[in-house]
């Protein structure tokens, strides 16, 4: 534990250290400059700001396809989410069924200022994969797009994922789940519906 913490000091010392190393090598000149595009570059901004609406509480009705054209296998969760970290990354639990089973999951999503990139973490009580999906995002309430990999336990190989999230409304969200793998076209494995309860 104590080597943790060390490390993590560590760490959070680096970072804080890191914009004066690089305001010396640009000359003491730029010192000024370097700092404020580091500090402008970790406030939160206008898509954190979008992503904070989506903090509350949601009903969300599932459906799930094991193959193309097969009948989708339905479900039904309640997600509850928060901006977390001085309202710089939203936080998402969701609990509830899943192919008769019970569900459990948690994602973190956050948008980098600085590269335009957004990265959406997820785990959940179904398997052990750590999901790790990003994409380039513009304008906030556009349908956000985001893409990855992961390996298919049953046949060892790498299958491309990606996702797709339509703002409908301030209470209402769309999210699909595409996969693809080898020879094989994209095909739709997940949409869930989400509607706000508070």
């Amino acid at each position: 534990m104590i080597q943790r913490v060390v490390i993590a000091v560590c760490c959070l010392s680096a970072l804080a250290l890191a914009p004066s190393v690089f305001a010396q090598e640009q000359g003491a000149h730029d010192q000024n400059a370097a700092l404020e595009a580091w500090n402008k570059a970790a406030q939160p901004g206008e898509f954190h700001e979008f992503l904070g609406k989506k903090a509350g509480k949601w009903k969300i009705a599932g459906k799930m396809w094991m193959q193309p054209g097969a009948e989708p296998i339905p479900s039904e969760s309640v997600g509850e989410a928060e901006m977390i970290l001085g309202g710089r990354y939203l936080k998402e639990e969701m609990t509830g069924t899943s192919m008769g089973m019970p569900f459990e999951g948690m994602g973190i999503t956050g948008f980098d200022n600085t590269s335009g990139v957004v990265t959406s973490i997820w785990y959940d009580n179904m398997g052990t994969t750590t999901s790790i999906l990003t994409g380039k995002y513009a304008k906030p309430g556009d349908p956000l797009e985001l893409s990855g990999t992961m390996v298919d336990p049953a046949s060892g190989l790498e299958m491309q994922v990606r996702t797709l999230t339509t703002f409908v409304s301030a209470d209402e969200h769309r999210f699909e789940y595409f996969a693809a793998m080898g020879s094989m076209g994209e095909a739709k494995l997940m949409e869930l519906i989400y509607t706000r309860l508070q």
